[in-house]
C-alpha cells in the first residue's frame, strides 16, 4: 500500500517524461550529423522509427481485441464499449491516441498513448533538430530553457492532474520534453559544465536523491522533469562508478527489453484482473491485505518479465530488423 504521506509511487507516471527526454537526447546524438550530412533521408528515418515501435504495439492491441472477443463470448455487455470501442480501436491502429481533446483519455493499451505522442514527435524530429541546432550562444540556450519550463508549467496548470496527462496536453508534454532531450545533446552533454560538475558519482547520486525527493513530495512535476534531464546528461558522459554500475549486463539487458516491459505490463495486469474475477471472484482493486498484495505484485512482476523477454526476442527485435528491409526496399523500386 502507498503511504498517504508519500507520492513516490503515485508519481510513477513521470517516468514517461524520462522516456520522452531520453528519446530526444539519443536520437539527436545518433541522427543529427547524419541529417546535417544528408546521409539519411527523412523517409528512411521514419521507417526505422516506425519499425521500432509499431510491430509490438499492434500485436499487443490484437491481444486486447482477443480479450474483448472473450468477454463477448461470455455475454459480457461491456465488450467493445467505453475505452474499448471500435472507434478507438481504429484510432489505436493508426497511432492517433494522442490526437484528441480529452486529456484523461486511456486507449486500449493504456501506455500506448505515449507511443502515439512519440510517433508524432518522430515526424517533427527533422524540423525540431534543424531549428534547435541553429541556436547559437548562451542567451539563445537560456531562452530555450526558460520557454520550455514555462510551457511545461502552462501545460501542468491546465488541469489538477499535474503532468499526468494524455490527449493533446500529453502530446504537448511529449514534444516539449523531446525537444529538451535534443537540446541536452547540443548544449549540456559533453560540455565543460557537465564534465566538471555532473559527470561524477557524487553529483549523480545527489541528482538521483533529489529526484526521489521530488517524486516523494507533491506538486513538483516540472522540477522532477528538469532533474531527469540533468541525470540523463550526467550519466551519458564520463566513466564514474555510478556509470559502471549502470553498465552491469543485467541492467543493460533490462534496458533492452524496457519497451517490451512498458507495452506488455498493462495486458498482464488486465489478464490477472480478469482471471481473479472469473476464477476466484476477487476484485484485486479492493484487496487490503499486505501479504495478498505482495503476492499479487510478485506474480505480476514475474509474468511481465517473462512476457517481455518473449516479446522482445520473438516480436519486437525480429520485426524491427525485418520491416525496414521490406519498406525501404519497396520505396526504392
Amino acid at each position: 500500500m502507498v503511504s498517504p504521506s508519500s507520492q513516490l509511487m503515485l508519481n510513477g507516471y513521470l517516468w514517461v517524461d524520462f522516456f520522452f527526454i531520453l528519446s530526444g537526447f539519443l536520437l539527436a546524438i545518433l541522427y543529427q550529423q547524419r541529417f546535417a550530412d544528408n546521409a539519411i533521408a527523412t523517409k528512411e528515418f521514419l521507417v526505422r522509427r516506425f519499425s521500432r515501435i509499431y510491430p509490438l504495439h499492434i500485436v499487443i492491441l490484437l491481444s486486447f481485441v482477443l480479450y474483448q472477443l472473450a468477454l463477448l463470448a461470455m455475454d459480457n455487455t461491456a465488450a467493445f464499449t467505453g475505452r474499448y470501442s471500435l472507434f478507438d480501436l481504429v484510432r489505436n491502429v493508426f497511432l492517433l491516441q494522442a490526437v484528441q481533446l480529452d486529456h484523461t483519455f486511456a486507449p486500449w493499451n493504456a501506455p500506448s498513448w505515449s507511443i502515439s505522442a512519440e510517433w508524432l514527435a518522430y515526424i517533427l524530429f527533422p524540423l525540431i533538430i534543424a531549428v534547435l541546432y541553429k541556436l547559437k550562444g548562451i542567451s539563445s540556450a537560456l531562452i530555450f530553457w526558460v520557454l520550455s519550463v514555462a510551457s511545461l508549467s502552462l501545460v501542468e496548470a491546465q488541469t489538477s492532474k499535474q503532468l499526468d496527462l494524455t490527449g493533446y496536453l500529453g502530446l504537448l508534454r511529449c514534444v516539449i520534453e523531446f525537444s529538451i532531450g535534443i537540446m541536452l545533446s547540443k548544449g549540456i552533454y559533453n560540455s565543460n559544465f557537465c564534465q566538471k560538475w555532473l559527470a561524477n558519482s557524487i553529483a549523480q547520486l545527489a541528482l538521483c536523491f533529489a529526484l526521489l525527493l521530488s517524486l516523494h513530495l507533491d506538486n513538483l512535476d516540472v522540477l522532477s522533469v528538469l532533474l531527469m534531464a540533468f541525470i540523463i546528461a550526467s550519466v551519458s558522459t564520463g566513466n564514474s562508478r555510478f556509470n559502471r554500475v549502470l553498465s552491469h549486463p543485467w541492467l543493460v539487458y533490462l534496458g533492452k527489453i524496457s519497451y517490451s516491459i512498458y507495452m506488455v505490463h498493462w495486458l498482464i495486469f488486465t489478464f490477472i484482473k480478469l482471471v481473479s474475477r472469473q476464477m476466484f471472484d476477487i476484485n484485486i482493486k479492493y484487496i487490503t491485505s499486505l501479504s495478498s498484495m505482495t503476492a499479487i505484485s510478485l506474480i505480476c512482476i514475474v509474468l511481465v518479465l517473462l512476457a517481455s523477454v518473449i516479446s522482445f526476442h520473438f516480436i519486437e527485435e525480429p520485426l524491427r530488423k525485418w520491416l525496414p528491409t521490406k519498406l525501404i526496399k519497396t520505396d526504392n523500386k
